[in-house]
């Protein structure tokens, strides 16, 4: 899949992702995806406006519908290429919320001629990634884990949802890829922040906390290039973002509360 990487590199995206634009439709199909049910992929042309150059004889994709449409106005929430450069939008209304691996399965079997459908590539407006604050407590002494990625970006594990992925069964994977921890999330606390990466793209980040035995850390040094066990005061040193420190905070407080509930029973 691509990265938001390919997405911030794509010049054209920051003009059309947003762009209010009417397609009228030639045919309908219908997908199932199991946390969504059964979805339509209208496929048709972007009506061309004569003071818009970019859409002339745009192909397109209109998702999001209660059933087949003949002609429907909307957002673009995609873009997608193919390696011999065609290029096509994908349409739902406003504020609709669809991540790449949901947009590549319902619309990847309609783009004619491309043998590898895994090299298209997806430009998304929005993104989500989930993680957790993982902590080990021994005693009075908390500890939390931070992992430096590869960009040198220091926080929380945390990754983008997969196809058929709720929010929890990304953080726990994403937990386990990138720390060999197997989770157990603790219910009850659930925080996110939402961000724009290079003025655009919509993403929005969702943590969950849960705890850890140090001895079963086996970081994955293909995504992780370090990681640290410190304290509260130590990790809220570190962090290199306010938003990420008011995730600790928050889940710091959220765990103090819970171990003192437990230790009464």
């Amino acid at each position: 899949m691509a990265s938001w990487n390919v997405a911030a590199s794509n010049r054209n995206a920051r003009f059309i992702l947003g762009k209010t634009v009417t397609a009228d439709i030639t045919s309908t199909f219908r997908k199932f995806i199991p946390h969504r049910g059964n979805c339509y992929i209208n496929c048709g042309k972007v009506r061309h406006d004569a003071k818009d150059s970019q859409t002339l004889n745009k192909a397109a994709f209109v998702i999001g519908t209660d059933g087949a449409v003949s002609q429907f106005t909307g957002e673009v929430i995609a873009i997608v290429k193919t390696q011999d450069k065609r290029e096509y939008w994908i349409i739902a209304p406003k504020n609709s919320l669809y991540y790449e691996p949901d947009l590549r399965y319902l619309v990847s079997d309609y783009i004619e001629d491309v043998e590898d459908k895994e090299a298209l590539v997806f430009v998304c407006f929005n993104e989500k990634s989930c993680g957790a604050v993982l902590f080990s407590q021994n005693g009075d002494i908390r500890r939390y884990i931070l992992i430096k990625n590869m960009s040198g970006h220091v926080g929380f594990p945390k990754g983008h949802v997969e196809f058929g992925e709720d929010e929890r069964a990304t953080a726990l994977r994403e937990i386990y890829e990138e720390t060999g921890i197997t989770a157990r999330l603790i219910n009850g606390f659930r925080e996110s922040y939402n961000y724009l990466i290079n003025g655009y793209v919509r993403k929005e980040a969702v943590y969950y906390t849960a705890p850890f035995d140090p001895k079963d850390i086996q970081m994955d040094i293909m995504e992780i290039s370090e990681y640290k066990l410190v304290t509260y005061d130590e990790a809220m040193k570190i962090l290199n973002y306010p938003h990420d420190r008011n995730i600790l905070r928050k889940a710091n407080d959220f765990i103090s509360g819970y171990i003192a509930a437990k230790n009464e029973t």
